[in-house]
């Protein structure tokens, strides 16, 4: 394998890749849904329980 000039290095385009920022919006996405689910799920239980608090 011989060594590439600069000139050939400048002209090397990367793939595709995941990284660090995208994983932490990709992670914050699912927390969100996980948590409304989780809040819907426990409002549906209290109003089928009828456990209820009257504000």
């Amino acid at each position: 394998m011989r060594e590439l000039k600069k000139e050939e290095m400048k002209k090397i385009e990367g793939g595709a890749s995941i990284s660090a920022a995208m994983l932490g919006v990709i992670y914050k996405i699912v927390e969100t849904i996980y948590n409304l689910g989780d809040a819907l799920g426990s409002s549906i239980r209290r109003v089928i329980e009828g456990k209820n608090c009257n504000i």
